[in-house]
């Protein structure tokens, strides 16, 4: 129960991360670290694995977002409103990562695949192939799993990328575990998810 309520939540959260305003980020934010203490989770960490990714958002908005000039160089000007941007953006995205790493260190991994097979079955009967969708989901996981852990440094990138690409991974990689089949329990689950989710979207 407990888990299908932190599932349930989370999902909500992500779907609707990306309407909350600054304050709400900020918020966000704070109960986030708070909760990562109870965790394995680390939100420092996580930043750190995405500081190069973080500074090429910041620069793309500083640099591109015209406004108030707060400094000016030649070609080079840098906004009021795009530094607003910027760490709006890093905050939400910051954000965005570290609810899925918690989520994932506070769901079983095991759960977490049958219910996301358990949602795709949901949406076969919209023409969606549960098999291909189930699937690629679960090796992402799988890759996930093998790959959180891995060093990539600027020096080493291209040999690394070539190990990488050409070692057969498939033996590592689980096989995908049999499709679970789709109860009323969790037919009633996602009903109420899509339903909560709809009248939210309806009000923000």
């Amino acid at each position: 129960m407990l888990n299908n309520l932190v599932l349930f939540l989370g999902l909500l959260l992500l779907i609707f991360i990306s309407s909350f305003s600054l304050s709400h980020q900020m918020i966000l934010f704070l109960f986030l670290f708070l909760v990562s203490l109870k965790t394995k989770v680390s939100i420092t960490h996580i930043f750190y694995r995405i500081k190069f990714f973080l500074l090429s958002l910041i620069l793309i908005y500083a640099l591109s977002i015209p406004g108030e000039i707060l400094f000016y160089y030649y070609f080079i000007s840098v906004s009021y409103e795009g530094i607003a941007q910027a760490f709006f953006n890093s905050l939400r995205l910051l954000n965005i990562f570290s609810l899925v790493a918690i989520m994932m260190s506070v769901l079983p991994k095991k759960y977490l695949i049958v219910k996301i097979i358990k949602f795709a079955d949901f949406f076969s009967f919209f023409g969606l192939n549960k098999d291909r969708l189930s699937a690629r989901l679960f090796l992402t996981f799988e890759y996930f799993e093998l790959f959180k852990n891995y060093q990539f440094k600027f020096s080493t990138f291209t040999s690394e990328l070539k190990k990488i690409l050409a070692k057969d991974y498939q033996a590592e990689v689980k096989i995908m575990p049999e499709s679970v089949a789709l109860n009323h329990i969790d037919f009633i689950w996602i009903v109420i998810f899509v339903s909560v989710a709809s009248l939210i979207g309806v009000f923000l």
